[in-house]
């Protein structure tokens, strides 16, 4: 009496892992693209708060990265990131080319609403990242 599988059996088992390779590899890669997004939100996030204090303490909007105390634009950077820039009412995170497919940028729009501040990261605001890259409060 023979022990073991059969080639059928074995056949068979490497289909289903083939079948849930191809499903699970293009799903990793949106998931790893996502937290590279979500990197330069971190990296973003104390220029939100230095263009918010600014607006809410000069009533204008800062010109430049300077205006609110930060180190320029290419100084702030990440593994992903390749800078970070205030301009205005914007803050703009440019992707690095290999980190995302088709690359892009991403944007916060400040919006001053009294005496308090709102920030827009969607394609509107003028976010070029492909909207599936982008986490979930940035596709509004």
């Amino acid at each position: 009496m023979a022990k073991g599988f059969t080639l059928i059996e074995l056949m068979i088992v490497v289909a289903i892992i083939g079948v849930l390779a191809a499903i699970a590899l293009p799903n990793y890669q949106d998931y790893a693209s996502r937290a590279r997004v979500t990197e330069a939100l971190n990296l973003m996030a104390g220029a939100k708060i230095s263009v918010t204090e600014y607006r809410l303490s000069r009533n204008s909007w800062p010109s430049n990265n300077t205006d609110v105390g930060l180190a320029q634009p290419t100084s702030i950077k990440g593994s992903s990131v390749q800078s970070v820039q205030v301009n205005g009412s914007v803050i703009t995170a440019t992707m690095r080319s290999l980190a995302i497919p088709g690359g892009g940028v991403v944007v916060l729009k400040g919006n001053n609403t009294g005496d308090s501040m709102t920030w827009q990261c969607n394609p509107s605001a003028g976010t070029t990242v492909q909207t599936r890259f982008l986490p979930s409060e940035c596709r509004q």
